[in-house]
């Protein structure tokens, strides 16, 4: 009987440090930076986190801040601006073999964004990935989030793409 009782005690004990720790984690959890894609190329830009090679994709885990498995979309430019969300994300050059496209797997503190296809983005450094290039003439022709485009016309300048793994981060409102 006082075996019993002592294992129970051990396994609240456990039980309460686990919950304390899931807590203090989620409560000092931010969201993720927003990832940045610019024009003359797609060029793509994490602000936290690193790009790292997954064979077939590229990879940005951000440990620690949350992802809502799910992604958030503003395009400006000089034409205006447009919001979306959804997944994946699609982003489309004027050169229909180049694009990228954004997913999210895993699930909500665990959760990656995800770059393909690999084969046709180029790995910059860790921070920075490209399609396209900047001295080709093309330019971005539109963003697709599930079923909402934005379509960017051949005049459109400064075109900035924000994409954002939580509807709360300010860069995608």
């Amino acid at each position: 009987m006082r075996s019993r009782i002592l294992f129970t005690a051990a396994i609240a004990a456990i039980l309460v440090v686990i919950s304390v720790f899931i807590w203090q984690r989620i409560k000092s959890s931010q969201d993720e930076a927003p990832i940045i894609v610019q024009n003359g190329s797609i060029d793509i830009q994490t602000i936290d986190g690193q790009w790292t090679d997954g064979n077939s994709e590229w990879i940005n885990q951000t440990s620690g801040t949350v992802n809502a498995n799910q992604l958030w979309v503003k395009v400006t430019s000089s034409t205006g601006t447009c919001r979306a969300n959804g997944k994946p994300v699609r982003v489309q050059y004027s050169d229909p073999s180049v694009h990228a496209t954004f997913t999210t797997s895993g699930v909500w503190w665990f959760a990656k964004t995800r770059i393909t296809p690999r084969s046709g983005i180029t790995f910059v450094d860790g921070k920075h990935l490209r399609a396209g290039s900047a001295g080709d003439g093309g330019h971005i022709t539109e963003v697709r989030a599930q079923s909402q485009t934005c379509s960017l016309s051949p005049e459109s300048q400064n075109v900035r793409i924000t994409i954002c793994s939580s509807g709360n981060v300010a860069d995608c409102q």
